[in-house]
């Protein structure tokens, strides 16, 4: 009975905990250095919210590099290329919500829906943990992201004869930063996938693949799936449209 006890009260300390921890993903405090210019009456992650959010991402990327531009005199080297510059950086933003939303579903999905089927006390301590480590390397990913788009670029355009110059190279460097944090989702997800697979679940005795947890599990698998193919479908839209085809 005191066993049962203790799971439950553990079940109980690791929900709360993990519901904590989604409102402290690197997504949500890169959310948050925009958010807190809002009105207090725009609701968070409402529609009103959304938009100022996408509008102040892209001042922030866009008008700088724009401004330098105009000042260096670098429009002309590469006005033609401004439409698809443009298209990759809303994509980079859709990106970056799609990634946000994903670690938000994936933390209440976990703390709703999985957590009450896990049986050992020291697979909830390591599952807190990996939660806890969603901010792993992020700054490494950002970094990474930074440099493999800039270097894409810039050796791209070196190689078709563009100057890439130093206003849509400031856009670049942030464009980058977005990329790498969206590989960081991707590789955090990947991290608790594995760690899942090792944890000991209530299962159905009598059959085992029609437990419930393993039907959650698979519900979480499958929106993870669903966020990401929605996010290559939108990009693979926009190239078949021939918006990168300068």
């Amino acid at each position: 009975m005191n066993n049962d006890q203790d799971l439950a009260e553990k079940r109980e300390e690791v929900r709360r905990t993990i519901l904590a921890l989604k409102e402290k993903t690197p997504t949500t405090l890169v959310l948050n250095l925009f958010g807190r210019w809002f009105p207090k009456w725009i609701l968070e992650h409402g529609l009103f919210y959304w938009l100022l959010q996408i509008i102040l991402i892209n001042a922030v990327i866009i008008l700088p590099g724009l401004v330098l531009s105009l000042i260096l005199g670098e429009m002309g080297k590469w006005q033609g290329l401004i439409s698809s510059w443009i298209v990759a950086i809303e994509l980079a933003i859709y990106g970056l919500i799609i990634a946000h939303s994903l670690f938000r579903l994936v933390f209440n999905e976990i703390a709703n829906r999985v957590i009450l089927h896990i049986t050992a006390l020291q697979d909830l301590s390591v599952l807190v943990t990996v939660c806890r480590s969603s901010g792993l390397y992020f700054y490494a990913f950002v970094l990474l992201g930074l440099v493999l788009w800039s270097v894409w670029t810039f050796v791209g355009y070196s190689i078709a004869g563009v100057e890439v110059g130093i206003g849509l190279g400031y856009m670049v460097i942030l464009e980058g930063c977005l990329i790498g944090i969206d590989l960081h989702v991707v590789f955090w997800m990947m991290l608790l996938s594995i760690r899942l697979k090792t944890f000991k679940f209530e299962l159905n005795s009598f059959i085992p693949a029609s437990s419930e947890v393993i039907s959650n599990l698979t519900d979480i698998l499958n929106k993870i799936i669903y966020f990401t193919g929605a996010y290559f479908a939108v990009q693979t839209l926009f190239v078949a449209l021939g918006f990168f085809g300068h």
